[in-house]
């Protein structure tokens, strides 16, 4: 379940957002002081609060710099924040009427924060702390002095009240709204968490079932791979029918070389005993092992392009990108085409066709599992789903488009540090 604490826990945030509070309680007493100095006619002791002021604003200073070093922050870290400013906070009512100024409520700023950062035992402390210092504040503080007529003073009382209500409830609001943003964020985090698992268990299910018949399809392979010899020695004198006959070998080579690639895969676990190329070469031998799988498709390799980098032959990137070149061959068999680009940080792949392009149901239904657009007995709509998660897996992402004249631009973009092999 999730839990309040966890949206203002000992974190970063949990500081940065202490800070802003303070720094919106300076300007404020700055406000005040000024207002009550100049209009209101206080006499106030403003060396003392100035001071007071001029300390919390180093402090804010050098948590600002805090934020910047690289080191685990912990709710003692946190409370002692709090405590600050619960003591800054208490010397200026000590100097401005004690427990008779109208701004005492401001305490519960403090408190507040320290109920969704922290644990119970710091939120009772500051609880006490707070309830302690209004305490003292009853019995020791210096009386609101003020130039000529002291009869207003009630009046000026009220004032305050309303003054400060205006500003508590900024601060309140302030405070309420970060905590929504913080919950919708927490929620989007919870859902995708979920989603993944979801997702995660689909695949570890398919995996299991694609081992299984990886083994499996190891025998009739060899077998056809056996007929298919003997055919082209018997029909020695058919030129078109040994034509055929190499086409059946060449794919059934294909077939058991990547049954063999897979069944290592499964063994050696992300990026182990990979080989590492370069990657306009990964993508020129992954277009033509898809070549032998589509001899009837034509695709230039010539729009591949990009400084030399040398990557992982990652095989499930391959895989995914053979899944989206199959899927625009599907739809548009003499009108394929696939550039690649790259920098030092993303290799962005487009391949485009001129099928039936981005229907509402393929926009709304595409990545998920079983979803096909092709006739029964045609697809198991599993390719794009695996494809789709894939790339996700490494930090990537696939957008479609609908391509201008008709057709569909499928763009996946990959980080290179996912993927980046010796490049010595």
């Amino acid at each position: 379940m999730l839990m309040m604490g966890s949206l203002f826990s000992a974190s970063r945030e949990s500081l940065n957002r202490i800070i802003q509070l303070r720094f919106i309680l300076i300007v404020a007493e700055i406000f005040l002081v000024l207002v009550a100095h100049q209009w209101f006619e206080l006499l106030l002791p403003l060396e003392a609060i100035g001071i007071v002021i001029v300390l919390m604003t180093l402090v804010n200073l050098l948590s600002l710099w805090r934020l910047k070093i690289d080191f685990p922050f912990t709710e003692v870290e946190i409370f002692v924040q709090l405590v600050i400013d619960v003591l800054s906070l208490s010397v200026l009512i000590y100097y401005c009427g004690g427990s008779t100024n109208p701004f005492v409520s401001l305490y519960l700023v403090p408190l507040v924060v320290a109920t969704v950062a922290l644990n119970k035992r710091y939120t009772w402390l500051m609880c006490g702390l707070v309830i302690g210092c209004y305490s003292l504040l009853v019995q020791y503080y210096q009386p609101l002095l003020m130039r000529g007529d002291s009869q207003h003073l009630h009046h000026l009382h009220l004032r305050g009240m309303w003054l400060n209500f205006i500003i508590s409830g900024l601060l309140i609001t302030f405070i309420s709204v970060r905590i929504r943003e913080s919950l919708r964020a927490h929620g989007k985090a919870l859902a995708k968490a979920r989603a993944d698992s979801a997702r995660d268990e689909n695949l570890v299910g398919l995996g299991m079932v694609a081992v299984g018949a990886m083994h499996e399809l190891g025998t009739p392979l060899s077998t056809m791979s056996v007929l298919a010899n003997e055919l082209k020695r018997e029909y020695a004198d058919d030129p078109n029918l040994a034509e055929n006959l190499d086409l059946l070998n060449s794919q059934i080579k294909l077939c058991k070389t990547r049954l063999n690639e897979l069944l290592e895969a499964t063994g050696r676990g992300a990026n182990g005993a990979q080989s590492v190329v370069s990657i306009d070469q990964f993508f020129i031998d992954l277009l033509d092992r898809w070549r032998i799988m589509r001899p009837a498709v034509s695709i230039d390799k010539s729009n591949i392009n990009g400084p030399k980098i040398n990557i992982y032959a990652e095989l499930s990137i391959e895989q995914a990108v053979i899944n989206f070149l199959d899927n625009a061959a599907d739809v548009s068999p003499h009108n394929v085409e696939m550039e690649v680009n790259w920098d030092q940080q993303w290799i962005h792949i487009g391949i485009h066709d001129r099928g039936p392009g981005l229907t509402d149901e393929l926009a709304r239904n595409v990545g998920k599992a079983f979803f096909t657009t092709k006739l029964p007995g045609k697809g198991m709509g599993i390719g794009l789903y695996l494809a789709n998660a894939s790339v996700e897996r490494i930090g990537g992402n696939v957008e479609l488009y609908a391509r201008l004249g008709g057709g569909l631009t499928i763009q996946i973009k990959l980080p290179v540090n996912a993927l980046l092999g010796d490049t010595a």
